[in-house]
């Protein structure tokens, strides 16, 4: 392995070391702030809507926190690349969920 190459994996090492670091907090608050958004805004717009919006932010949210919880268990299981994509591709839909 070439000194370019490990000093990459190092890096995509402490990228997923971060983003998992902060994860359940992040996963929390998404779910306290769209519960809250829902309950504010319940008597302004539709119920339907504005309940699916708020249950696919906490289904989004506990998919995060369950890739967290394996990342936690076993992070051997995946290499770095494989647990920034998934929880990559888990934050976009969350992106796409908080625009809707």
């Amino acid at each position: 392995m070439t000194d370019q190459s490990k000093h990459t994996a190092y890096i995509q090492a402490q990228k997923v070391q971060m983003l998992y670091l902060h994860a359940p907090i992040a996963n929390v608050v998404a779910i306290v702030v769209a519960t809250t958004y829902y309950f504010a805004l319940q008597n302004t717009l539709s119920e339907k809507p504005t309940a699916i919006w708020t249950t696919l932010i906490i289904l989004t949210s506990m998919v995060r926190y369950w890739i967290w919880r394996q990342h936690q268990l076993r992070p051997e299981h995946k290499n770095n690349s494989t647990w920034l994509r998934d929880y990559t591709i888990l934050s976009a839909v969350m992106g796409v969920a908080w625009s809707g």
